[in-house]
C-alpha cells in the first residue's frame, strides 16, 4: 500500500486550507449545479497561451506528405520504407495532419512507438491525447497517459501539462483533456501532482468533473487519507463542481473512517434536501461504520429506516450486519439475521457463509459450521479459502487434525493455495495436540510457501513447546522470532532459559542470551546467570565470573517473581534412545526407517512387552509403531522431507502409515491392498512427493515382511514391484543391515531376502525398471547428453537431457554437452545454435560444450592401432553385398588384410581417392554373434562433404559405434544414459571399448518416450519441413521443445511430465493428454481472462433499456489471482454475442451475460432460412445467475475491438504409432503394357507417377476469424490467456495495428481431443 509522507500531507492539507467550511458547503448545495468541466469560473483566470510552430519545409515536408499519403491508403508496407528517417518534428506534423481521424492517429502513434521510439516526444504525446479525447476515446488516453507517467522523471508531470497547454490551441481541443491527466494522477496514487495539476487548470480556468473528483477521492480513502479527502470535498463545492450520490457516499465513509458517526447520519438525512436520493451503498456504508464501532442496535436500526424509505436491504447489508454479530460473538443474533435474509428472498453469498462458519469456529462450534458448508456444497455455492480457512480452525482447536487434514485435501481439488491463516491453524492444531514438532515443521512449510506468520504463530508454537517441557524447540522458535523481528517477551524468555537450565543444557541457555541481546532483540538488557557465569546487558554483553548473580531482566523485569538460574556442570548430557521389541516380533519398517535415516539407536530386543517402544535417557517413553514411525520421520536429518514437505504431504504420510498393517492380512485383503498400491503408483513413483519418505518405508517393511505371500503374488503387480525392488537396489547397503530382522510371518518360517538381487537375478528381470546408476558414487559421477545437430531438439531428446541432469543433481555430479558431429551430411551450425537454446530452455546447467569432432585426429590414430593389432581392417564391399554377409554371418573378402594393405588402403580414404571412397573401416569383432550389431560394424567411412565446423578439412568421417565409446571413455564420463533402442549395441559398445584399451563407462538404458500421432524420427520429421507441410522445426505442430513451447506448453509442465516416468525401461505409447493436463494446472490460476466472439454469424443484441452513454468498469483479468491485473469493459446498448449461441435463445429466455448480469431476450429476427440475424431484450441485474440455462459470453458494440485469428492444430500423421518400416509417403508405379498402377517397382517397364502420401494427415490447421476485447492490445507474443468458454491460447503474433489481426493458438487442456482429429 503506497502511504504519503507526512510532509506531503502537509503540503496537501496546505494547498486545500482554503476550503470551505461544512456549512458554506451546504449552502452551495442548495442549488445543485450539472456536472461538467467549466471554463472561467474565476475572472482570474490566465489565458491560454498559443506557441507558434515552424511549419515543416523541404525534405520534411515531402515526407509529412508521402507518410500523410501511405497512412491514408493504409499502405504500411510502404510506410515501413520510411522508419529509418522518423524523427519527432516529422511525426509530430504527420499526428497534426491525421488529427481529425483518430483511429490512424492512434495507429501511426502505435506504430512509430515499435518502429523507432525515440522519434517520440512530449509533443506528439499531447497530440495524441488531445486527439483522443477530443473523439471522448479517454480509456486509451488514459493508457497512454499511464504509460507515459510510470516512466518519467519527477519534472515530467508539470512538462506534460505545458505540452498539453501549449498544444490546446493547435488541435483544437477540449478541457477533458486535462481532465484525463488529472484521473490518471489519481488512478496511481500520485497525490501530489493530482493536486498540483488540480490547482494549475483552476489558473487557466478549467476544472475536472465529477467523476475524475470522485476518482481522487476514492484514491485518497484508499490509502487513508480521509481528512484530505473531506477537503477536497469541500473545495469542489467551493469550485461549483457538483457531487453526485457516489461523492456523497464517499463523505459518509470518511465521517464513519473518522468516527464521526453522527455527521454521516446527518448528511444521509440532508441528502434529499441537496437533491440527491440514498441508495443501499449510503445506507450500507453507515451500517457497517456503527458495526465497527460496535453499535449493533444502532446498525439494525437503521436497516430499519432504509426499509421505510423504500429501499430493500442488499446481501451487502445483511452480511454487514452477519460480521458485526459473529464478531461480538453473538451467533444467535447473527443466524436470526441470517434468517430474516432468507426469509426475503436475498440469497446468501460466500461471503456470508464464510461469516457464520469463521463465527462459529471461532467459538468452537465446528457441527454448526459444518452445517452451513454443508448448505453451501448443497446450493453450489463457490467455496473459497477462507471458508476452508475457517473449518480448519474450528477442528484444529478440538485437535481433530485428521478431519482438518481432509479439508487441506479439499484446498487441492479446488485449485485453491493454502495461506498464511491456513498454516496458522494447522500448526495450532498439532500443538493442542501436544505435538510442538510437528507444528514446527508445519511452520517451515510455511515458510517455504510463501507464507507470513504472526506473533500468535509464534505464541502458540512456543507455548505448545513449553509445555512439553521441549525448551530446545522453544529456543528455535525464539530465534525464528528475532529473524522475522517479532518483539520478544522478557517473561517467555526467562521461562525458556530456565527450562534449558532445569535440564542441563546451561551451555545452550548462555548461548542464547548472548545472541538475543547481540541482536537487540529485547527492549530491556538481559541478563541470566547461567552456571559459574552471568552474561549481562552491559556493554558489549560481557561474560564475567560469578558465583552468586541472581538473574534480572532489568527495570522491566520480572522484580520480586525473578527466579535464579542455579549453579550446574557443564558436562553436556547426549540423549540416548533404545528401541525395545520382543525378538519373535521385530518392528521391520522401525528398523529399516532407522538404518536408511543413520539415526543412532541402541536395539534391545529382549524386552517382555509385545509393543514396540522408543525408551529415552530421561525416561520419557513412546509406544506403539506408527507413533515411532512418525517420530523417526520427523527427527531424520539426512532425508529431508523424509516426513514430507508441507501439510498435504504430512497427512497423506499418516495415512499410509495407518493403512500398512493391512498387508500383514492373508487372502482377499492382502489382494485388495497390492492392487490399490499398484493401481495408485501407476501415475507416479513414490507414493508420497517427489522423494522417499516413511509412507515408502512402511509399505515396503510390509510386503517385505510377508514373505511368501509377497513372493508368490509379485509378478501380478508390476508398479508395486517397480516400487519395491527399486527400494531394494537404491538403498541396497543400509538394508543389508536389516535383513536378519525380516521374518515371515504366519507359517513361513525362513527370512525373507531383502538384500539386493544379484547381477544373475538382475539380468533375468527383463523389464524391470531401475532407479539407480550401478557403481555411482556422490561426487564423482560425470554425465553427458549428446544430440547429433541434425535438427532440433525433440520432446524425446528432452528426456534424455532431463534424465541426465537429474542423475547429475542426484549424486552431486556433472553434466557436459557434446555435439555428435560426425555426419556432415545432416549437420549445420542452425541446428547447433537451437539445441544450445532448447537446452537452456529446459534449465539444464551443464559444465562444457565439447564437440566430436575436436577428437577426429585422436580418433583417426585409434583406427590406425587398431589396424595395426589386427582389431579392424579396411573393407570396400559394394554396401548392398556387406549387408547381405552381416545378416546371414558371412566373413567379407577383405578381412584377412595384411596390415600394410589395411594402412595403405586407409591412406587412400583419408585422402578421399576415388579407391578410397569405395571402402571403409570395419571393427574386426565376431561374425558368427547372434546379435548382429557385434558383427564387424563399420568404424569409419567416406564421405567428401563440407563439414559444417571445420570445413573441408577431413574426407573421412568416424561413425557413431566408434566415436561414441572412445570420446566418452577419454572425456571421463562415468555412465552414457541411451535409450533402449540401442540396447542390442550396448555389447558392442564395451567391446569396442576393450579393444581400443580405454576405461569402461557404464552404459544406463532408459525407454524412449513414445507418444501417440507423434513423430520423433529425424528424419521424417525434416520431410515435413522440405516439403512445407510445416512452418519451420518451430511450428506447434512438431514435437521439438521449440513447437510444444511455441503451441503453449510450459516448459515446466514438459519437466514434470517427464519426471513422472522416471527411469524406466517400460515401452509405453503414451497420450498427450497427461502432458496437457500438467500443463492446465500451471497456467489456469494465473492466466487473464478475456473474451472473444467468433466473426462469422455473429448477431447483435440490443438491451433496450441498457445505458444510452457507453460506460467503463475495471474488471478482474482472473477472479482468483490479484497479480493477473484488470481490464476495462465497456458496457453499451448494442453487444455482440456469438451466433451459436443467439440460435439457442428462445423468446422470453432469460439468460446471463457475464460480468454484467441477467437480460431477458423479448425478440429474435430471423432471416429467410432460419437464421437468428437479431436479438433484442431488457436487462435484469437483480435477476439470479443460478436460474439461467445459457451463460453468454459478448463484446460491446465498438470499434476498438480487436481482430483476432484463432488457430486450432490437429495431429500431422493419421496412424497412431509409425513403425520403422512405416514411410510417410510412397511412390506409384504404372506398367506401361498393362497401364496397371501398382505401388512397387517391377520391371524395366514400370515409370513412376508420383509420390503418394500415405500416412500425413492433410487437415492440420484451422483458422478462425474472431473479433475480441480491447485489452488484448497489450498481449505480448508468447502470453498465454483464457478466452471465456472457449479455451487456453497463446499469443503467437501480438497487436501491431487494427487491420492485422491478433494471431492466437489453441493450448489443449487435457480433457478435449485435438480439434482436427486423425482419421
Amino acid at each position: 500500500m503506497i502511504r504519503i509522507s507526512t510532509g506531503a500531507h502537509r503540503r496537501l492539507c496546505f494547498r486545500f486550507s482554503t476550503f470551505a467550511s461544512h456549512g458554506e458547503l451546504d449552502r452551495a448545495s442548495a442549488n445543485p449545479t450539472v456536472s461538467k468541466p467549466l471554463l472561467s469560473r474565476n475572472r482570474n483566470t490566465i489565458p491560454i497561451p498559443h506557441r507558434s510552430n515552424p511549419e515543416p519545409k523541404g525534405q520534411d515536408l515531402d515526407f509529412v506528405n508521402v507518410a500523410h499519403s501511405h497512412l491514408i491508403q493504409s499502405d504500411w508496407d510502404k510506410l515501413e520504407k520510411l522508419s529509418n528517417h522518423l524523427d519527432s518534428f516529422r511525426v509530430k506534423n504527420v499526428l497534426l495532419k491525421i488529427q481529425k481521424d483518430y483511429v490512424l492517429s492512434l495507429e501511426f502513434f502505435t506504430w512509430v512507438k515499435h518502429q523507432s521510439p525515440g522519434s517520440h516526444s512530449l509533443e506528439t504525446n499531447a497530440i495524441v491525447l488531445h486527439t483522443l479525447t477530443k473523439n471522448r476515446k479517454f480509456k486509451s488516453a488514459e493508457s497512454i497517459l499511464r504509460e507515459i507517467l510510470s516512466t518519467g522523471g519527477i519534472d515530467l508531470p508539470a512538462k506534460l501539462f505545458d505540452a498539453l497547454l501549449y498544444s490546446y490551441r493547435e488541435c483544437d481541443s477540449t478541457p477533458r483533456v486535462f481532465d484525463s491527466l488529472f484521473k490518471a494522477f489519481a488512478h496511481l496514487n500520485k497525490f501530489r501532482n493530482a493536486t498540483d495539476t488540480f490547482v494549475k487548470m483552476k489558473e487557466y480556468g478549467f476544472f475536472p468533473n465529477v467523476e475524475s473528483c470522485n476518482a481522487y477521492m476514492s484514491s485518497l480513502i484508499g490509502q487513508g487519507r480521509v481528512d484530505i479527502a473531506l477537503r477536497f470535498y469541500r473545495e469542489m463545492r467551493r469550485c461549483k463542481i457538483s457531487p453526485n450520490t457516489y461523492t456523497l457516499n464517499m463523505v459518509i465513509s470518511c465521517y464513519c473512517r473518522s468516527g464521526k458517526l453522527d455527521k454521516g447520519v446527518e448528511l444521509l438525512q440532508d441528502m434529499e434536501r441537496l437533491g440527491f436520493k440514498a441508495n443501499n451503498v449510503s445506507y450500507n456504508t453507515l451500517i457497517a461504520g456503527h458495526c465497527e464501532k460496535g453499535l449493533l442496535s444502532s446498525a439494525w436500526k437503521l436497516k430499519n429506516v432504509m426499509g421505510k424509505s423504500g429501499l430493500q436491504a442488499d446481501v451487502v447489508t445483511f452480511n454487514t450486519l452477519i460480521h458485526g454479530f459473529c464478531r461480538d460473538g453473538k451467533l444467535k443474533e447473527a443466524s436470526k439475521v441470517f434468517g430474516e435474509m432468507k426469509a426475503v428472498n436475498v440469497a446468501p453469498n460466500t461471503v456470508t457463509y464464510n461469516t457464520l462458519i469463521n463465527g462459529y469456529s471461532q467459538q468452537g462450534d465446528h457441527e454448526m459450521a459444518y452445517r452451513f458448508y454443508e448448505d453451501m456444497v448443497f446450493k453450489g455455492i463457490k467455496r473459497d479459502i477462507l471458508t476452508y480457512n475457517g473449518l480448519i480452525l474450528g477442528l484444529c482447536k478440538q485437535a481433530k487434525t485428521k478431519k482438518a487434514a481432509h479439508f487441506v485435501k479439499e484446498l487441492d481439488k479446488e485449485s485453491l493455495v493454502p495461506n498464511s491463516s491456513t498454516f496458522s491453524a494447522l500448526i495450532m492444531g498439532q500443538c493442542v495436540r501436544r505435538n510442538a514438532d510437528r507444528g514446527f515443521e508445519l511452520y517451515r512449510s510455511m515458510i517455504r510457501s510463501g507464507c507470513h506468520p504472526n506473533e500468535q504463530t509464534f505464541d502458540v508454537l512456543m507455548s505448545a513447546f513449553c509445555r512439553n517441557e521441549d525448551y530446545d524447540g522453544a529456543a528455535q522458535v525464539l530465534r525464528e522470532m528475532v529473524r522475522r523481528s517479532v518483539p520478544l517477551d522478557s517473561r517467555t524468555v526467562h521461562e525458556v532459559c530456565n527450562g534449558l537450565e532445569h535440564q542441563g543444557k546451561d551451555q545452550l541457555a548462555q548461548e542464547l542470551v548472548k545472541e538475543l541481546e547481540a541482536k537487540k532483540s529485547l527492549q530491556e538488557p538481559l541478563g541470566v546467570e547461567v552456571g559459574a557465569f552471568a552474561v549481562t546487558g552491559g556493554s558489549g554483553g560481557s561474560v564475567t565470573s560469578s558465583a552468586s548473580v541472581n538473574t534480572g531482566f532489568g527495570a522491566g523485569g520480572l522484580g520480586a517473581e525473578s527466579t535464579p538460574l542455579g549453579l550446574i556442570s557443564f558436562a553436556k548430557k547426549m540423549e540416548e534412545i533404545k528401541l525395545t521389541f520382543p525378538a519373535d516380533t521385530p518392528p521391520l519398517s522401525v528398523i529399516v526407517a532407522l538404518s536408511l535415516s543413520s539415526s543412532p539407536v541402541t536395539i534391545d530386543s529382549s524386552s517382555s512387552s509385545a509393543v514396540p517402544s522408543f525408551v529415552f535417557s530421561d525416561g520419557r517413553k513412546l509406544t506403539g509403531t506408527s507413533d515411532l514411525l512418525r517420530h523417526v520421520g520427523r527427527s531424520a536429518k539426512s532425508l529431508p522431507g523424509f516426513y514430507g514437505h508441507d501439510a498435504f504431504e504430512y497427512s497423506q504420510i499418516d495415512e499410509w502409515i495407518d493403512y500398512a498393517p493391512v498387508f500383514s492380512s492373508s487372502g482377499s485383503e492382502f489382494k485388495n491392498a497390492c492392487t490399490r498400491v499398484d493401481n495408485y503408483l501407476q501415475s507416479g513413483t513414490f507414493l508420497v512427493g517427489h522423494s522417499l519418505s516413511i509412507a515408502d518405508v512402511a509399505v515396503w517393511s510390509a510386503l517385505a515382511g510377508s514373505g511368501l505371500r509377497w513372493e508368490r503374488k509379485s509378478k501380478k503387480y508390476q508398479n508395486l514391484v517397480r516400487r519395491f525392488n527399486s527400494i531394494s537396489l537404491e538403498y541396497a547397503e543400509p538394508l543389508k543391515k536389516v535383513a536378519a530382522y525380516t521374518a515371515a510371518k504366519k507359517g513361513s518360517g525362513k527370512p525373507a531376502s531383502v538384500a539386493p538381487r544379484s547381477k544373475d537375478q538382475q539380468a533375468s528381470d527383463k523389464g524391470k525398471p531401475e532407479v539407480d546408476l550401478p557403481g555411482a558414487e556422490v561426487g564423482k559421477v560425470k554425465l553427458r547428453f549428446a544430440p547429433e545437430p541434425s535438427g532440433y531438439l525433440h520432446i524425446g531428446h528432452a528426456k534424455a537431457a532431463l534424465l541426465n541432469k537429474y542423475f547429475a543433481e542426484r549424486y552431486q555430479g556433472e553434466v557436459i554437452i557434446r555435439f555428435d558431429d560426425t555426419n556432415p551430411a545432416k549437420e549445420s551450425n542452425e541446428f547447433v545454435e537451437n539445441l544450445v537454446k532448447d537446452i537452456g530452455t529446459l534449465g539444464i546447467k551443464y559444465e562444457r560444450v565439447t564437440y566430436t569432432s575436436d577428437y577426429f585426429p585422436d580418433l583417426m590414430s585409434m583406427a590406425e592401432k587398431l589396424m595395426r593389432e589386427g582389431k579392424a581392417y579396411v573393407d570396400d564391399t559394394p554396401r548392398e553385398q556387406m549387408h547381405k554377409e552381416r545378416k546371414g554371418g558371412i566373413d567379407s573378402k577383405c578381412r584377412n588384410h595384411t596390415v600394410e594393405e589395411n594402412l595403405n588402403l586407409w591412406r587412400e580414404m583419408i585422402a578421399g581417392s576415388k579407391r578410397g571412397l569405395q571402402c571403409c573401416v570395419r571393427g574386426k569383432l565376431d561374425m558368427q554373434d547372434p546379435n548382429k550389431a557385434m558383427r564387424d560394424p563399420v568404424y569409419y567411412r567416406c564421405n567428401p562433404m563440407s563439414h559444417h565446423r571445420i570445413g573441408d578439412k577431413y574426407k573421412i568421417y568416424p561413425t557413431y559405434d566408434f566415436a561414441c565409446p572412445f570420446v566418452d571413455s577419454v572425456e571421463g564420463i562415468t555412465h552414457a544414459l541411451r535409450s533402449s533402442e540401442y540396447h542390442d549395441r550396448n555389447a558392442q559398445y564395451y567391446k569396442v571399448l576393450e579393444d581400443m584399451g580405454l576405461r569402461r563407462v557404464e552404459i544406463y538404458e532408459f525407454s524412449r518416450l513414445n507418444l501417440v500421432y507423434t513423430l520423433l524420427s529425424k528424419r521424417k520429421l525434416l520431410w515435413f519441413v522440405q516439403q512445407g507441410k510445416v512452418g519451420g522445426w518451430d511450428d506447434p505442430r512438431f514435437p521439438t521443445v521449440q513447437g510444444i513451447v511455441r503451441r503453449g506448453l510450459k516448459i515446466e509442465a514438459l519437466i514434470q511430465f517427464i519426471l513422472e516416468q522416471g527411469a524406466s525401461k517400460n515401452l509405453n505409447l503414451m497420450e498427450w493428454d497427461k502432458l496437457w493436463t500438467i500443463n492446465k494446472k500451471i497456467v489456469d490460476p494465473v492466466c487473464p481472462r478475456h473474451t472473444a466472439v467468433v466473426e462469422e454469424g455473429r448477431v447483435l443484441l440490443t438491451l433496450t433499456d441498457g445505458p444510452d452513454e457507453p460506460f467503463v468498469r475495471l474488471i478482474p483479468k482472473h477472479k482468483k489471482y490479484e497479480g493477473a491485473g484488470e481490464k476495462e469493459t465497456t458496457f453499451t446498448k448494442r453487444i455482440w454475442i456469438e451466433g451459436a449461441d443467439a440460435s439457442a435463445i428462445s423468446v422470453n429466455e432469460e439468460v446471463t451475460l457475464m460480468d454484467w448480469g441477467n437480460a431477458i431476450v423479448k425478440e429474435v429476427t430471423k432471416d429467410e432460412e432460419g437464421r437468428v440475424t437479431a436479438l433484442s431484450g431488457l436487462l435484469n441485474l437483480k435477476g439470479s445467475v443460478k436460474t439461467t440455462k445459457l451463460k453468454l459470453t459478448w463484446l460491446p458494440e465498438t470499434n476498438e475491438l480487436v481482430k483476432l485469428t484463432l488457430t486450432d492444430f490437429g495431429y500431422l500423421i493419421t496412424k497412431k504409432k509409425l513403425e520403422e518400416n512405416d514411410e510417410l509417403v510412397f511412390a506409384k508405379f504404372v506398367n506401361m503394357d498393362t497401364k496397371k498402377e501398382t505401388s512397387a517397382l517391377g520391371d524395366s517397364n514400370m515409370r513412376k507417377l508420383e509420390d503418394f502420401p500415405e500416412f500425413v494427415n492433410p487437415d492440420t490447421k484451422k483458422e478462425t476469424s474472431a473479433l475480441g476485447d480491447s485489452n488484448m492490445r497489450n498481449l505480448q507474443r508468447g502470453d498465454v490467456i483464457q478466452l471465456e468458454r472457449k479455451g487456453y491460447y497463446r499469443c503467437d503474433v501480438p497487436f501491431v495495428k487494427s487491420s492485422k489481426p491478433i494471431v492466437l493458438f489453441s493450448i489443449p487442456d487435457g480433457r478435449q481431443h485435438q480439434p482436427l482429429s486423425a482419421n
